[in-house]
């Protein structure tokens, strides 16, 4: 599968996720503003109106890749937007305070994003009710204004559902998504077909991971330290490339953005424990796929009594972590701190969490790096296919070659739930 493409058409801030920063940081409109302070003006702001093209453009430049020529000729590439950690419009998240999210200009630029964006997605089988496939309002209680959120719910087919979770319109430093939002994804989870029989939940970012309890905790006391204001931290600065353009450590804005950041950690378990309730009385798999961290692995929540076989644990459900295509993935280093983090977490008293050892080699047929066999630094794409004799998924990791020529598949099985006498 050749990907150069991708790499050919990147813009100064485009990856494999599909972002809008241009209007932003080209659009004649927003550069006649001359600092946030108009921005934060609500009343005294002047009315932009983002051009259609400014929006639209970004989103043909990835649909019109010459993707029906070659072994695409006659193909559908099928897309299932979701807005996650990483913004359709950047800045439009924790990573900034509320007035400027609720600034008319970041307002506007926001809706138009996401009308176009979801304008663009297909539906998965045309055979299924197109009532099936929802999208859930949700509305913001931490800002003054309302715009719908974007959490949908799909079929795939007969068997298989998909649930993605906006985690970017609502997040604060106090929560990721609302309460009510989440009852409302609820509601609609209990209106599956009886059919489904394993349901996908889509993050943005891994449910399952490494903490980083020590550099967020650094992280946070400098936020707080009168060090920031030091002429070393300013922009001309040698250490300029710590702060983010709103004067915060920008290693804590994305350690704020995981799961796993102490500050998200009850609405966590929260959302755990209803999807297992929702596991158990509907009788489905819950299987948790997630990205942005580029680098790949598998994790998992199981019942802590080990004597329960996967197939009758409603409490386990998989995660498969696969990223990117196209992002240069971190150093190793890296990689060997968040191995020197990774250990079994326990959630509650029924259940435990864990990183798979799932890399005992390397591509290259050696030990990996460091010996860390949970997490590969490397570029990568997942691929799911259920096993034609069982209700097994069968998930294939497939992980660049050193040569950048092929990939080597990392194989992960994932039971079905057919749940016992199980407390």
């Amino acid at each position: 599968m050749d990907l150069s493409f991708i790499s050919k058409q990147k813009t100064k801030k485009q990856d494999e996720e599909l972002k809008d920063d241009q209007p932003l940081e080209e659009t004649i409109q927003v550069k006649q503003l001359s600092s946030y302070e108009t921005l934060f003006d609500s009343e005294g702001a002047p009315t932009i109106k983002i051009r259609e093209d400014d929006i639209l453009g970004p989103i043909l430049m990835y649909v019109d890749l010459d993707l029906y020529t070659g072994t695409w000729k006659g193909s559908v590439l099928l897309l299932v937007p979701i807005s996650v950690q990483t913004p359709t419009v950047e800045f439009y998240d924790s990573q900034c305070n509320s007035k400027f999210m609720g600034s008319p200009v970041k307002i506007g630029q926001y809706q138009q994003s996401v009308f176009y964006r979801y304008d663009f997605s297909v539906p998965l089988d045309d055979s299924i009710d197109k009532r099936i496939s929802y999208q859930i309002n949700g509305t913001s209680e931490t800002y003054v204004f309302t715009i719908p959120s974007a959490h949908t719910n799909h079929e795939m087919s007969r068997e298989h559902g998909l649930v993605s979770i906006d985690t970017r319109f609502e997040r604060s430093l106090e929560r990721i998504v609302s309460e009510e939002t989440y009852n409302q994804i609820f509601d609609k989870l209990e209106d599956m077909p009886p059919s489904t029989r394993h349901l996908f939940v889509l993050m943005g970012i891994p449910i399952i991971y490494p903490r980083l309890t020590y550099v967020e905790e650094a992280m946070g006391f400098l936020s707080r330290s009168s060090l920031i204001k030091m002429n070393i931290f300013q922009k001309e600065g040698a250490f300029s490339k710590l702060l983010n353009d709103f004067g915060e450590p920008e290693l804590l804005d994305d350690l704020n953005d995981h799961w796993t950041a102490g500050c998200h950690l009850e609405e966590r378990k929260a959302l755990v424990l209803r999807l297992q309730e929702l596991s158990n009385h509907r009788k489905v798999r819950v299987t948790f796929v997630a990205g942005d961290v580029h680098c790949c692995g598998v994790g998992c929540f199981k019942q802590s009594n080990s004597e329960i076989p996967e197939v009758q644990d409603f409490r386990y459900m998989p995660q498969i972590i696969s990223s990117a295509i196209v992002n240069s993935p971190p150093p190793n280093v890296v990689i060997r701190l968040l191995h020197l983090s990774s250990k079994k977490y326990t959630l509650d008293n029924f259940t435990y969490e864990k990183m798979v050892d799932l890399f005992v080699k390397d591509v290259n047929g050696k030990n990996p790096p460091n010996n860390n066999k949970k997490l590969l630094g490397r570029r990568n794409y997942a691929s799911f296919e259920q096993i034609s004799d069982s209700q097994n998924i069968l998930v294939k990791i497939n992980v660049q070659n050193e040569t950048n020529n092929g990939t080597v598949p990392y194989e992960y099985k994932i039971a079905p739930l057919q749940l016992g006498n199980v407390i």
